[in-house]
């Protein structure tokens, strides 16, 4: 594979869990959430937790490429982005199911 295209699927790639993330995260500025409905556990708990997954890999991917030195070393600095982003999906879940405990299951 070439420099060009490995960037080209790097840069496609990170743009396309940014944007998948970003609608995840927009969606979780809706809380508290007050009401239980599957849809939204489906995305808040779901979708976040395989796009932390995702963006380990893309870390991941992204040290090998380095290491192999396919990428330049430079290109690590984005793994702040993928640390963030990490978080932030993470922290998706959790916020979510501390919502439904405190206002679902234990407002009954």
């Amino acid at each position: 594979m070439t420099h060009t295209k490995t960037y080209g699927f790097l840069t496609g790639g990170f743009l396309a869990l940014t944007a998948v993330s970003f609608c995840v995260f927009l969606q979780a500025a809706d809380e508290p959430f007050v009401h239980f409905h599957p849809s939204e556990a489906l995305i808040q708990i779901g979708v976040a937790s395989v796009l932390a997954v995702l963006w380990f890999l893309f870390g991941v991917g992204l040290c090998y490429l380095a290491f192999k030195q396919l990428i330049s070393r430079w290109m690590l600095l984005t793994l702040f982005l993928v640390a963030l982003a990490i978080w932030i999906m993470v922290d998706c879940p959790l916020g979510y199911v501390a919502d439904i405990n405190h206002f679902v299951v234990g407002g009954r």
